[in-house]
């Protein structure tokens, strides 16, 4: 388990077990979770993210290994482009009056992602040379965002 504090307001905890199930060893599991939460250098901007993951294997014979996982992601943050700042300079190229720190990011604005994948494999060493394996993924996402940019009345930017 880890727990970390770091600038920007960043906060971040993780979690993550693992190991053999059962006495033999032959069926395996870990678990991780992760959240993350920050603010940046850029006015008004603020975010959070989490992941759970978890994968489990099970050998089904001497040369056979099942193994199944499931991942869920969600990103939230007040922004869905952080990249769209001021311009520094006018069009005569005298400085505007907006800093590194300004920021066209709207307090109404919203991203959010989530995304789960599941998944499933099967594995089979025919001998020492050669692997079969089988696999399937299904994801789905969801994506919904609202942006905007403030518009001052200055001159003309470059």
């Amino acid at each position: 388990m880890c727990i970390r504090d770091s600038r920007w307001d960043q906060r971040r905890g993780v979690a993550d077990v693992g190991g053999p199930i059962n006495s033999a060893g032959t069926l395996r599991a870990r678990f991780v979770a992760a959240h993350d939460e920050s603010r940046s250098w850029v006015n008004r901007y603020k975010g959070e993210q989490q992941v759970i993951y978890g994968v489990a294997e099970a050998d089904v014979g001497k040369n056979t290994m099942l193994n199944m996982s499931i991942e869920h992601n969600r990103q939230e943050s007040n922004a869905a482009d952080t990249g769209r700042g001021y311009q520094v300079l006018y069009t005569d190229l005298t400085p505007t009056p907006f800093s590194r720190h300004d920021s066209s990011i709207p307090e109404w604005g919203l991203y959010d992602n989530k995304r789960t994948s599941l998944s499933f494999g099967l594995e089979h060493k025919i001998n020492q040379d050669w692997d079969a394996k089988l696999s399937y993924t299904r994801t789905a996402r969801e994506l919904f965002f609202r942006r905007g940019m403030g518009v001052n009345n200055v001159n003309t930017c470059l």
